[in-house]
């Protein structure tokens, strides 16, 4: 019995706030953590990654139990600050949503 391969998209934006920190910019997100594509996935699996934990251990996880065909998007993250700016937000939210568009079938979304 042959196992139907699973797609996976990959995603995330990442940020702990309070709105008594200063806004979270986009130079604040792509100085700590801004990665896209091919370049997440590849990043997720060094032994030692800037990917945070959870979606490192996730794609090594996948990558050593079974045959998945990983959709990766965009993740990105800062650390703790305040509210993130809108602008960079939406464009986040609209990379995301059209690369899940773009990417066909999808069997799961992992949302970091």
């Amino acid at each position: 019995m042959t196992r139907e391969v699973k797609r996976v998209a990959l995603c995330g934006v990442i940020l702990e706030s309070n709105a008594f920190s200063p806004v979270a910019v986009e130079g604040d997100f792509r100085q700590e953590l801004y990665i896209e594509g091919e370049e997440l996935l590849a990043e997720a699996r060094k032994p030692v990654s800037i990917v945070p934990r959870e979606m490192a251990s996730f794609v090594q996880t996948m990558d050593a139990t079974g045959s998945w065909q990983p959709a990766p998007l965009l993740l990105t993250g800062c650390p703790p600050w305040g509210p993130i700016d809108s602008a960079f937000f939406q464009n986040c939210v609209s990379e995301i949503v059209d690369g899940l568009g773009d990417a066909g079938n999808l069997d799961g979304v992992y949302i970091a």
